[in-house]
């Protein structure tokens, strides 16, 4: 077995779980992921695909994390990620209490398709409704 590295650029870094990139503000990405490869995604992209990865895993532990990202996130896009998240894992109610406070037309869209198409599927049904 060959001996392990001393060498900063190969030794194994932590591993980073979706909810690592909601709530993060820009300032925070920035300083966290200028010398990554994860910077070229941006802020946005990192966030967005979060709301993905925990939609279609099923992680239902972070629902406050989502239902947070929907009240607070400055980007439509994000925004509107997180509300799909939420109505693919079924949670109408904080669906309905963040329509009530959006603004925007493309956020509002995605949460009343959210709510007019509720699902909450197990694991192995995804497919059609599964983002990426």
């Amino acid at each position: 077995k060959a001996p392990t590295t001393i060498e900063p650029a190969f030794i194994a870094k932590e591993a980073f779980q979706p909810i690592d990139f909601l709530g993060l503000d820009e300032p925070t990405f920035r300083a966290k992921y200028r010398k990554t490869p994860l910077f070229r995604a941006h802020r946005e992209g990192m966030a967005r695909n979060a709301c993905v990865v925990i939609a279609n895993t099923r992680q239902r532990e972070h629902l406050p994390a989502l239902a947070d990202t929907l009240r607070r996130d400055p980007s439509p896009m994000v925004r509107g990620h997180a509300a799909w998240a939420l109505g693919e894992l079924g949670e109408s109610e904080l669906l309905r209490d963040a329509h009530a406070a959006e603004t925007d037309a493309s956020v509002l869209e995605e949460i009343s398709r959210a709510l007019a198409e509720p699902t909450d599927r197990q694991p192995q049904e995804q497919e059609e409704g599964e983002r990426s």
